[in-house]
């Protein structure tokens, strides 16, 4: 089955000298890529590419909507390659005003058939005379050159580490020097329960190699989500059912070397209970960030003692009676469940 697949200009360029200089280095940029070469069909106020649905780029910006293709979902071809390649370059020219799309992806253009008909049809008519400027006017544009971005890194292999990207030159901050479309998207970030449905069915799907790379991107997602102030004050049913998410993450993508950073995450979720007065799950958790950071920094290590102590006194935590909605005491940690159960109790689960 084909899909529909694009980018638009989101807001459309002006005829302002600005947009118009920025837009004919896309065009250089465009007419420089060598194998677009043997498709690209050149007229008289616009390129037409002649593969997929002839997507056409004008010579003059402020005509310009879209750019798009069906694509055969069995074989996307250079046509898939091609519409992405461009869209990469817009938005190194124009950032996020190049929006990709794509009907596989759930996503559609911002503009209707009509419009984007209406614009190619423009294309037709020359309205704007291309001037030549002074050799002494300063570029408009100063950003990097896209088809550099190759030579900044090289894939290269480092002992005990396996490969990795490894920088050839000075990079300037902000350089974007990577990009790839997500391995796939989830239905609704609202509701905890479906999220975490929803990815484990499509961690299902993929290969062993992008499964890993998929928990290391939701790793990172839920890490930077919990530290939400937010949400662990109002829903912080939310911020542990992340920390839970998170911390069976971490033991499934590294095992027995997780480390820190699930000490981190039980720390985190000794910080949501005691802030919400419950020193029963306080306590436990305490314990589980103690037991993994001993392992990794021993017993004289500073912040090893400090959770120690919350161990014993929970609520010796400043947080402490910030909200008393979960409110439990130390010595109220049930007894006699099994191991399921118990994970039940600890996280909250049916409550």
């Amino acid at each position: 089955m084909d899909y529909e697949a694009g980018f638009d200009m989101v807001p459309p360029l002006t005829k302002e000298p600005r947009d118009q200089e920025k837009w004919e280095i896309l065009i250089d940029i465009v007419q420089s890529i060598v194998w677009y070469k043997e498709i690209m069909l050149f007229k008289s106020n616009y390129i037409e590419f002649n593969i997929g649905d002839h997507p056409k780029i004008p010579f003059e910006g402020h005509k310009f909507l879209s750019f798009r293709s069906k694509i055969s979902n069995i074989d996307p071809g250079q046509t898939k390659d091609m519409i992405e390649e461009i869209w990469v370059y817009a938005m190194v020219v124009f950032d996020s005003r190049a929006r990709y799309w794509s009907n596989k992806l759930g996503g559609s253009s911002v503009y209707s058939w009509q419009d984007v008909h209406d614009s190619e049809t423009s294309y037709d008519k020359r309205d704007l005379q291309r001037e030549e400027k002074p050799s002494t006017e300063a570029p408009l544009w100063t950003g990097p050159n896209p088809l550099e971005y190759q030579h900044l890194y090289s894939i290269q292999s480092t002992p005990g580490k396996g490969k990795g990207l490894i920088a050839c030159t000075r990079i300037a901050r902000g350089t974007r020097v990577l990009m790839e479309s997500p391995l796939f998207t989830v239905t609704n970030l609202a509701l905890t329960g479906i999220m975490e449905n929803d990815i484990a069915t499509k961690l299902k799907s993929l290969s062993k190699v992008e499964a890993s790379d998929a928990r290391r991107v939701q790793i990172d997602h839920l890490d930077s989500s919990i530290g939400n102030a937010s949400t662990v004050l109002h829903k912080p049913d939310d911020a542990l059912a992340a920390c839970r998410s998170l911390a069976a993450l971490l033991k499934e993508e590294y095992d027995v070397s997780v480390g820190i950073r699930l000490a981190r995450t039980y720390y985190d979720a000794f910080q949501i209970c005691i802030t919400h007065g419950d020193q029963a799950r306080a306590a436990v958790f305490a314990k589980l960030a103690y037991e993994v950071r001993v392992v990794c920094e021993g017993e004289d290590s500073p912040a090893v003692g400090r959770v120690k102590g919350f161990m014993a006194n929970p609520k010796s935590h400043r947080n402490f009676g910030t909200s008393m909605r979960w409110r439990t005491e130390k010595t109220m940690v049930p007894k006699g469940l099994d191991d399921e159960a118990f994970d039940q109790w600890l996280w909250r689960q049916g409550k």
